[in-house]
């Protein structure tokens, strides 16, 4: 279980295997295409793995 505060009131409670970094990767092999062609954009810790994917 991963717990992560969001925007100083919220907590988020996920699996560690939920992640928006695997989804992503999961999305553009489905969609066919590149990480080259996608953006990442986020505000704060839960979306650090989709940011590292594609840094």
């Amino acid at each position: 279980m991963k717990i992560t505060l969001t925007l100083g009131y919220s907590i988020e409670c996920v699996s560690h295997y939920a992640d928006k970094g695997i989804m992503l990767q999961k999305l553009t092999e489905l969609l066919n295409i590149s990480r080259e062609q996608v953006m990442a954009v986020g505000d704060y810790n839960n979306d650090l793995g989709m940011i590292r994917l594609q840094a």
